[in-house]
């Protein structure tokens, strides 16, 4: 979604791992589950009369649509009419129309190769419609604050804007839940940093306030956990050796040591050849390999 940007300065001046992870994971891990993408469906289709079951609906997600951006985006069709793509933000990204339009183009060629079908061979029956709907948490820097945009077309000007639609927030609905849980990770993280403890305050916040969002992250308490400590593995690893790189780059008069981290960080997760990464990067094909086993031990 943006370039990946582990870390961010607290008010200590301290580094931190960056607190949008957390947002994303539970975006991520909760809405590539049918019964909560109808939810989502439902609540951003709220008012049109339409009988959807779970069994209409059916996750068509990519995965890594661009190489140097974590994944928090959903692809789902429903009744093999709407393709409905959903993505969620805590920033205000000037390239928004740009990267949709990848994203579009990448899903639609997804969705036809499942069914056999080619630019060639589909039809207007084979190919659903498609929707695009951004929501912005509170502190994605817009004015006035969270809001959601829905587009059904892309114009010839990707900076161009003024075709959004805005879709109303619905006070008891899913992406409310969403956008509460992210204002609740802010001012969480504010006040106790990256800590297992910040993940434990999020379960019981859920537990007090009770919805499909709410009880999903619940009654997946075990697996957030477990979540958060895979990620804190992997990124204090990145950070460790981060350090370590910037500590040889000062020493040698160069500061190109947290990018060399962040690029070899992305390309290794899109899993490029170990080559190519050493090319782009200037770090040993060694240090690489080195990294690719402390953080991506089961590929080896």
């Amino acid at each position: 979604m943006n370039r990946i940007d582990l870390y961010e300065l607290g008010d200590d001046g301290k580094q931190q791992i960056a607190k949008r992870t957390l947002k994303d994971s539970v975006f991520i891990n909760a809405f590539r589950e049918k019964g909560m993408a109808l939810e989502l469906y439902k609540d951003l289709h709220r008012g049109e009369e339409e009988d959807i079951k779970e069994s209409d609906v059916n996750i068509v997600t990519l995965n890594n649509i661009l190489i140097d951006g974590p994944v928090n985006d959903l692809g789902m069709v429903v009744k093999n009419t709407v393709l409905c793509l959903v993505e969620a933000q805590s920033t205000k990204m000037k390239t928004i129309m740009l990267r949709t339009l990848i994203y579009l183009g990448r899903t639609m060629e997804q969705y036809l190769s499942s069914r056999n079908l080619t630019t060639y061979t589909a039809s207007e029956e084979s190919v659903p419609r498609w929707e695009i709907y951004i929501i912005y948490s509170e502190k994605a820097g817009l004015e006035g604050g969270a809001q959601v945009w829905r587009f059904d077309r892309i114009l010839s000007d990707l900076f161009d804007m003024s075709e959004r639609e805005t879709i109303p927030i619905q006070e008891k609905g899913i992406v409310k839940e969403y956008i509460d849980i992210c204002a609740f990770i802010d001012r969480i993280i504010i006040r106790k940093g990256y800590e297992k403890d910040a993940v434990r305050d999020l379960i019981r916040y859920c537990r007090e306030n009770r919805g499909a969002l709410m009880d999903y992250i619940v009654s997946k308490e075990a697996e957030v956990m477990g979540l958060y400590e895979e990620m804190w593995t992997k990124e204090g690893s990145i950070q460790a050796r981060e350090n370590e790189i910037r500590r040889i780059s000062l020493e040698e008069g160069e500061a190109k040591g947290k990018d060399m981290m962040h690029n070899a960080f992305s390309m290794l997760k899109a899993d490029e050849p170990i080559e190519k990464i050493a090319e782009f990067t200037g770090l040993s094909e060694e240090e690489i390999l080195s990294l690719k086993r402390e953080l991506f031990p089961e590929r080896d």
